[in-house]
């Protein structure tokens, strides 16, 4: 997960750009953290569902 600092840099603003607009998406999803807000948008289909994570690949020896 990206931090404020990561999100404002990439976006360039300022972190307190980002923890005001994260306080406002928080309040409308009624979250109290960013997982939680995760969680309550993809139960409302404002983000695509967690991805499967990748099968571990199992190494063919030849001997």
């Amino acid at each position: 997960m990206m931090s404020n600092r990561e999100i404002a840099s990439e976006l360039y603003v300022s972190v307190n750009t980002v923890k005001t607009h994260l306080k406002h998406i928080y309040r409308k999803l009624d979250a109290s953290d960013r997982r939680a807000a995760v969680r309550r948008a993809r139960d409302l289909r404002l983000l695509s569902p967690p991805r499967e994570p990748l099968a571990t690949a199992t190494a063919i020896t030849v001997g």
